[in-house]
């Protein structure tokens, strides 16, 4: 039954959950692979390991020598740790067995802190309390487990089965390198050789020994993995990846309910996601509307946004355009050409004897003689296709706006705004 209820769940229900998410999250690389396997959109996962979390700090500072002393234990032994649950998934018997291995070395002892309550549990608490080596702490508060991660040397986690491993994540945070078996998240977030060492599989004890031999006895080594188990760690507190999660879900809901129509300069400034409700654009304008205010978008280059409340428009008028200065323009360059001519003595006679067999082909001299009023005829047009009827608004303690009349819609829903006339509602 239970088989046949997983395999209904990963065949039938999740790619209907896959289908409508926007956003799936995933603990590591590895389970996004799966989860693309199974339907999803590779463009929707966002990983999202859990994370270190950060209000362990505030026990960052506390001293260990108050549980060290429990481990009666000389100031230089090296402090090798086992803490989670003692459960067969995470295979505390296999730790106890690496410390069984190392009972002859004076210098490391190892340190097992967790609870249990089956069988298993008590097999591996009664071979703990056996072993001369292993001092057994039992379920620790979060002070205790801050002052176990501070003290240990080498944190050991050979489990059969583990998503990923906040708790390494949390020894690695303080730079302690793992020892670990490599199953499943362990091998995305323990790398072999940088921030730790992979063993092969969750039984290899052997492997386990001999790694804790090489870290301990090779300080260089040690302090390259506990470097790097900081950084990865650092990249992964709760708090960062709290933040990329609500960058990415604001995002989605922007793109989602058409947010992503208001420019990007001013869409950082709003605290608050707001939804567009109408928008309109003609040639280079752009015009934005959402529940609160007006963003008024112009330029292909500068793309100038001037952003206004609707309460601060007090004013619309009917406003006719003229680009006097593409018409001074255009004078002025037709009558530097006019006059062109009046300057010719003072060019060589070797360039104009250069220039001659050009200008001696009739098209080229007609077009000579017609181009003087070509810059005034092309800007009397520019002036003539922009002196159109537009809007202006105003209002007090702003600049006024001008918008083109292609925005007459535009300008009917801001009236409808005012008027109350478009309801707004504040869950839109």
């Amino acid at each position: 039954m239970e088989q046949s209820f997983r395999v209904a769940w990963n065949k039938v229900t999740l790619p209907q959950i896959f289908s409508t998410a926007n956003l799936i999250l995933v603990v590591t690389d590895a389970e996004k692979k799966a989860k693309v396997k199974m339907g999803a959109n590779p463009e929707k996962c966002f990983l999202f390991p859990g994370g270190f979390d950060d209000e362990m700090l505030s026990y960052a500072s506390v001293d260990v020598k108050s549980l060290v002393e429990r481990f009666r234990t000389k100031d230089n032994v090296k402090v090798v740790s086992y803490l989670g649950s003692l459960e067969e998934r995470k295979n505390p018997l296999a730790f106890l067995e690496v410390a069984k291995k190392l009972r002859d070395r004076k210098d490391v002892h190892f340190v097992i802190a967790g609870r249990g309550d089956s069988a298993y549990a008590r097999k591996v608490v009664w071979m703990a309390k056996s072993l001369p080596n292993v001092t057994y702490l039992g379920e620790v508060n979060e002070q205790e487990k801050v002052q176990l991660i501070k003290a240990s040397c080498v944190n050991i986690l050979l489990s059969r089965l583990e998503a990923l491993g906040l708790t390494q994540l949390e020894f690695m945070y303080f730079g302690v390198p793992i020892i670990t078996s490599g199953s499943s998240g362990q091998a995305w977030l323990i790398r072999d050789g940088v921030e730790g060492i992979h063993v092969n599989g969750p039984e290899d004890v052997e492997g386990a020994a001999a790694a804790v031999n090489r870290l301990i006895d090779d300080q260089t080594l040690w302090r390259q993995l506990s470097a790097k188990a900081k950084k990865r760690a650092r990249d992964l507190t709760m708090s960062s990846l709290t933040s990329e999660l609500d960058e990415a879900l604001s995002r989605e809901l922007m793109r989602e309910r058409g947010m992503t129509k208001i420019p990007l300069e001013a869409r950082v400034t709003i605290e608050e996601p707001e939804s567009v409700l109408k928008s309109w654009s003609f040639g280079s304008w752009g015009v934005v509307a959402t529940r609160r205010r007006l963003f008024v978008r112009r330029g292909f280059v500068s793309r100038k946004v001037t952003e206004i409340s609707y309460s601060n428009i007090s004013s619309i008028e009917y406003t006719r355009r003229y680009a006097w200065k593409t018409l001074v323009i255009g004078s002025a360059a037709s009558s530097i050409l006019f006059v062109a001519p009046l300057f010719e003595p003072i060019f060589s006679r070797v360039f104009l004897g250069w220039l001659a067999p050009i200008l001696n082909y009739p098209a080229f001299a007609t077009f000579l003689d017609v181009l003087p009023i070509l810059p005034i005829s092309a800007a009397v047009i520019v002036f003539l296709f922009q002196a159109r009827v537009g809007f202006t608004l105003r209002g007090p303690g702003i600049d006024a706006i001008y918008l083109p009349g292609k925005f007459r819609d535009a300008i009917a829903f801001i009236r409808g705004v005012q008027n109350g006339q478009v309801v707004v509602k504040e869950d839109e």
